[in-house]
């Protein structure tokens, strides 16, 4: 049994190494590719890419299309931008066989200038790390004021400290089943509350466990912060004063 479990663990490794190494290479490969068709190299934008370069029709026909694509970039973000990772991922899928069918991977970039972003997709070849298709997104927003997202930052951080400071009392205090007590701090913040760095706001009643508090920040469009009312902090507090009231009560009788 023992033997079959360090299996998965090996395979499982392997596979996120094999992953992340196909990520960071195509990524490389796909700014390299970028940068190069802006600047309208087309011949080394075309190295770029997982096909045969001694297929000549196939290779003069990417060199046909990349211009419209250098278009695309340069009226949206002019010659001068920079580029970013913003997240790469994997899908399964099941056909109508049942059998289990594993997409491409897939790598977003993104591109932004003084004033606005977007984002790349380029979908990697595994095997050679190389570049099967690019494509600039119908995706173009202003960059904006990260002011709100810094405020719920702070908020985030004092949910923690909620936290920490309820696990404490709860640690000191001379409750029963302290760890019942310790868990329910962890995981009842709710609802969770979401900010974006585009300023949507968005509240979930489910339970951001652990303390409270997630981040994310992978790409303008990916950044967000999220925190739970910590409910199971406040509550614990409530019991806590509640029992020394009633132990001072009872050493005055």
């Amino acid at each position: 049994m023992n033997r079959i479990i360090y299996s998965f663990i090996l395979l499982g490794f392997a596979a996120s190494c094999s992953f992340l190494s196909s990520t960071s290479e195509g990524y490389e490969n796909a700014v390299n590719q970028v940068n190069a068709i802006a600047k309208g190299d087309f011949n080394e934008a075309v190295s770029y890419f997982d096909v045969d370069l001694s297929d000549t029709a196939q290779v003069n026909q990417l060199k046909t299309a990349l211009p419209n694509l250098q278009n695309a970039i340069t009226e949206n973000f002019g010659t001068e931008f920079d580029l970013s990772f913003s997240k790469s991922g994997k899908k399964f899928s099941f056909s109508t066989e049942h059998e289990a069918v594993v997409k491409p991977l897939k790598v977003k970039i993104q591109i932004e200038n003084d004033t606005h972003f977007g984002i790349i997709e380029a979908t990697i070849s595994e095997q050679n790390d190389k570049i099967q298709y690019i494509n600039l997104l119908n995706y173009k927003k202003e960059i904006p004021s990260y002011l709100l997202l810094y405020i719920a930052g702070l908020i985030a951080i004092g949910v923690v400290a909620v936290n920490i400071m309820a696990i404490n009392r709860i640690r000191k205090s001379k409750l029963k089943r302290k760890w019942l007590r310790i868990i329910g701090v962890l995981v009842f913040n709710v609802p969770a509350i979401t900010l974006t760095a585009l300023g949507h706001l968005s509240i979930d009643f489910s339970f951001q466990i652990l303390f409270g508090v997630g981040f994310s920040a992978t790409g303008i469009d990916e950044t967000m912060v999220v925190f739970g009312i910590p409910i199971g902090s406040i509550l614990t507090f409530i019991v806590i004063k509640n029992k020394e009231i009633k132990e001072e009560s009872n050493g005055y009788e």
